[in-house]
């Protein structure tokens, strides 16, 4: 055959995955030369993951050419585990029973909690990917699954004081108690939520009827977020058996981003367990024509539209995009399996209704002055195109931004970085990188639509491989693509946890190609890296230690001491923050000084001398041991770790010491008496 045909044959129709696969190897090749422009880390991971699991995707291929030939139907247990998986159900809750004494006994989650945490997803995880189907027990793993993730949850957020997170300490304090004392929406009525309230009202309900909002909150959105994962397996087992259904929401249970919301209780959380409620009803759209599902749709869809404006453009995207699949699908007059009808046309319905109301919603949405919300994006997004946007225009050395503050002081300039922070960003990553990789063979074994043998119950269909794919990728390029471009106006740190959803059913779908198609060596070294790697890289990464850090020295704690909270409380009565009164501090405790406080609050600035701004500092012991930021004096101002400033240096003995605890203290410029107009 010649040059020209061989090629004709590479890039056929029908060949579709092993192109793209091979297309993949080069492209991230390539792309891994980006690393000599910056210190980036997702720069190596990406590519090495995509890379990675397009030669295994094509080492799966050439093993069997033939589609039919060696394929397996079981799995079979490891030699050392046969005689000890019958005990894992009872090791789990032993070791759920020790975390919820331990995050008790510390008033919070400590190292030692992190890592049982991630014995429990190994444990679990091991059970799903190396049992065999005569031991395999699908009820009891999805018990252990739905307990660990409420347990952990739950005793995190009630054992922890306050709140977790930036974000919160408005939400709840100012917004749902303010609600619930007013009885109106008055204490939204100039914020964007007055337009998006179900969150703030269900709070607020929560919180007469249990007599705390931090209570109510907990046990009404807190206590959806963890159960949310039966979406994931609900959608799950419409794709693939229910052993896959199991991985994919044990992946999406464990996952930082999940885990993240799931402490970090604000709108994000709400709109998250919408859009996973949406997730299902579209993939069940594609099989069937309920008209319960139909309404369950537009239900799920307009919640999120009156609950979190990020959410609302993910499920939007969503939406559209499956429209868009089930119509080109229907308009191709492609054979083979096709969403009914009466599906497409709920859809479509529930994706232009959404749209409207989204749009007449976010025209009457206040922000931040007179102009609605949608024009002051659309001018925000206008604005960073013409003047910001740029190519390799990165936030920083971590990644993405968003979540649940923003800024660390891991790449703080003017400090030496020693082993362990070079490494820490990739122990941070590596979790994503594994999930990056299976759904990346997921996504190719997805494409394989021809051949309908290697697909449960008859086979995917064209509009679901559109959908799912098309919006993985579109929320890629969204949080990934955008932030490498310097365009973060959209915060696309919080679309991480909606793609992640995605990423863990076309993951499992991966491993289940895997499974299928690779020698058991192969599967068995796979399995084994996911097993033990993805769940103890997960439950130590930044985001899903916001409470606080695995790697204390890297990344702040967003959580905060009995002490820390009561110097906040303390220090408001005697220097009442009027509109004039300003507080500095580290970030983030700045953050809750401004939220919490009442304050006008920013970060600490210092030059050689101590800090250069007039207004008084507050200082916490967590300083010195944390990695809180503080910054440098320049133009611009520069990051610094406050590790490496003195306390004297921050709160000087020239100063006024006018409060202090044991674990803060207030320095004033000049003496402050107790009272309003101090």
């Amino acid at each position: 055959m010649s040059y020209q045909g061989k090629l004709q044959q590479c890039l056929s129709a029908d060949r579709v995955d092993i192109t793209l696969a091979k297309i993949g190897v080069v492209a991230c090749v390539l792309l891994l030369g980006l690393r000599l422009l910056t210190a980036q880390v997702l720069l190596v991971i990406i590519p090495t993951a995509t890379g990675a699991a397009c030669v295994l995707y094509l080492s799966v291929q050439n093993r069997h050419s033939a589609p039919l030939s060696g394929i397996r139907t079981g799995l079979e247990s490891p030699v050392f585990l046969r005689g000890i998986r019958g005990y894992f159900p009872s090791i789990v809750f032993a070791i759920l029973t020790g975390v919820v004494l331990l995050t008790h006994l510390g008033s919070g989650r400590t190292v030692p909690v992190h890592l049982l945490i991630g014995l429990i997803g190994v444990l679990i995880l091991a059970q799903i990917l190396l049992v065999d189907d005569d031991s395999f027990t699908p009820g009891t793993v999805l018990v252990q699954i739905i307990v660990a993730t409420v347990v952990i949850r739950m005793s995190t957020l009630f054992f922890t004081p306050g709140f977790i997170g930036v974000d919160i300490w408005t939400h709840i304090p100012t917004f749902i108690e303010g609600i619930a004392e007013a009885g109106s929406l008055a204490a939204i009525s100039e914020s964007k939520y007055i337009m998006a309230p179900i969150y703030h009202t269900i709070g607020a309900i929560a919180a007469l009827v249990f007599d705390s909002a931090r209570t109510g909150v907990y046990l009404t959105v807190g206590l959806l977020m963890p159960l949310s994962v039966l979406f994931v397996y609900a959608t799950a087992k419409l794709l693939v058996p229910v052993r896959w259904a199991l991985l994919a929401t044990a992946l999406y249970a464990f996952a930082d981003q999940f885990v993240l919301w799931g402490l970090h209780v604000i709108p994000t959380s709400l709109g998250l367990v919408f859009f996973l409620g949406a997730l299902y009803c579209v993939t069940k759209l594609f099989y069937t024509d309920d008209l319960w599902v139909i309404g369950l749709l537009f239900i799920f869809s307009l919640a999120t539209v009156f609950t979190h404006q990020v959410s609302t453009a993910i499920v939007l995207v969503f939406l559209l995009i499956g429209s868009v699949s089930v119509l080109l699908v229907r308009l191709s007059g492609e054979a083979g399996d096709k969403a009914p009808l009466r599906s497409v046309i709920g859809l479509v319905s529930a994706s232009v209704v959404t749209l409207l109301i989204t749009i007449v919603s976010w025209m009457n949405t206040p922000w931040f002055g007179d102009t609605p919300f949608l024009w002051q994006m659309v001018e925000i997004l206008e604005g960073t195109l013409a003047s910001e946007a740029g190519f390799l225009n990165l936030a920083g050395g971590n990644g993405a931004e968003g979540g649940a503050g923003g800024e660390g002081a891991g790449d703080a300039s003017g400090e030496d970085v020693g082993l362990l922070a070079e490494f820490v960003p990739f122990i941070d990553w590596f979790g994503f990188a594994l999930l990056l990789l299976i759904a990346v063979v997921g996504g190719l074994a997805m494409l394989r639509s021809r051949d309908t043998s290697t697909i449960h119950n008859g086979g995917y269909g064209t509009d679901s491989v559109l959908t799912y794919l098309a919006t993985a990728s579109a929320l890629f390029v969204i949080v990934f693509g955008f932030s490498l471009f310097g365009i973060r106006d959209i915060l696309p740190g919080r679309w991480m946890g909606f793609m992640y959803a995605l990423f863990a059913i076309i993951g499992a779908i991966g491993l289940y190609h895997i499974s299928r198609n690779a020698s058991p060596r192969v599967v068995l070294v796979v399995f084994v890296i996911v097993a033990v790697g993805y769940p103890m890289t997960m439950v130590v990464a930044e985001k899903a230690t916001i409470d606080n850090p695995a790697f204390e020295e890297e990344h702040p704690r967003f959580s905060y001491t009995d002490s820390e909270i009561t110097a906040v409380e303390t220090i408001n009565t005697i220097y009442a923050p009027e509109t004039d009164r300003e507080v500095v501090s580290d970030h983030p405790y700045q953050s809750l000084f401004g939220r919490y406080g009442g304050y006008s609050s920013s970060t600490v600035e210092l030059d050689e001398v101590g800090v250069t701004e007039p207004e008084p500092v507050i200082y916490r012991d967590y300083q010195t041991q944390g990695a809180t930021v503080f910054y440098g004096a320049g133009d611009p101002p520069y990051r610094i770790s406050s590790r490496t400033v003195a306390a004297d240096q921050v709160c000087s003995p020239l100063r006024n010491h006018v409060y202090a605890n044991d674990a803060v203290r207030m320095c004033s410029s000049s003496a402050v008496e107790p009272g309003v107009n101090a």
